[in-house]
């Protein structure tokens, strides 16, 4: 059964309702709505969030859903992915600063540039 936007509009507090496919709308008893992307791996049982309703549209959650069980029939495990995607954590300016200039810098045209850039950033910052 689709849900409609009516449906997920007046979904009571404390009640949770299937879109079909997996995805889930969840109601906590304060009347807050979450999307909800449910599956099994393994023989386990997995939630993943998909944020917040309004934040997100049952149309916005039905795209996520979708691109969730591509992930799904490719063998990856979408929760456990999105876990272990952990940025490293850049701690000095100095080191941001070196992360900026290389992501840059395959964007340059020039070989003035990067010099340039590290010049500005010894000045003024």
């Amino acid at each position: 059964m689709k849900l409609t936007n009516t449906q997920v509009k007046a979904l009571e507090q404390g009640k949770e309702s299937g879109d079909g496919r997996n995805l889930w709308l969840v109601s906590n008893p304060r009347g807050r709505k979450r999307w909800e992307f449910r599956y099994t791996v393994g023989g386990r049982r997995h939630f993943m969030g998909l944020g917040p309703w309004p934040d997100v549209s049952l149309d916005d959650a039905r795209d996520k859903a979708f691109e969730l069980r591509r992930a799904l029939r490719q063998g990856l495990n979408p929760l456990a992915e999105k876990q272990a995607y952990k940025p490293g954590r850049l701690t000095t300016f100095k080191e941001v600063a070196e992360d900026a200039i290389s992501r840059f810098a395959k964007a340059w045209t020039g070989r003035k540039q990067e010099p340039q850039w590290r010049a500005s950033l010894e000045n003024y910052a």
